[in-house]
Order: structure tokens, then C-alpha cells, then sequence
């Protein structure tokens, strides 16, 4: 999902709403959002997805790289 298209189903609701997030695609457990952070994803061999900070310096030659946002529940 993009966040254009996240923003856009948000506009339909009821922005009064609390945000949770599921522990996995079971819904085996959820936590409250807490924040959001701009990150590099780096997807590997594999469908393998690594995430990194914007300001960490690594090299990624011939890697898949994109700048994400990532969303992180509550402990």
C-alpha cells in the first residue's frame, strides 16, 4: 500500500479513530500505533526485505532500494 492510498481510506473514516496494528496476517495479536519513521527497504534475493535508516551508510549494488515509511506499534 502506498501512502496516498492509505490517506485516501483514512478520509473516509472517522478521524477521531485509534490506529492498531496486527501482530501478524492471523490476527494473533495487536498493538496500538505509536509512530511512523522514514527508512530505506532494501528487498533481496529471496523476497527477503531488509529496513535501514535514511542516514546509515551502506552500499546496495544491485539490490532493489526504496525510500518507505514504516509504521511501529506500541509496547
Amino acid at each position: 500500500m502506498k501512502v496516498k492510498e492509505l490517506i485516501e481510506m483514512f478520509n473516509q473514516d472517522d478521524m477521531d479513530k485509534e490506529v492498531y496494528l496486527s501482530k501478524d496476517g492471523e490476527g494473533n495479536g495487536f498493538r496500538l500505533l505509536s509512530d511512523s519513521s522514514d527508512q530505506i527497504c532494501v528487498k533481496r534475493e529471496g523476497g527477503q526485505v531488509d529496513i535501514f535508516n535514511e542516514d546509515e551508510p551502506e552500499e546496495f549494488e544491485g539490490e532493489e532500494i526504496k525510500k518507505v515509511v514504516v509504521l511501529w506499534p506500541s509496547y
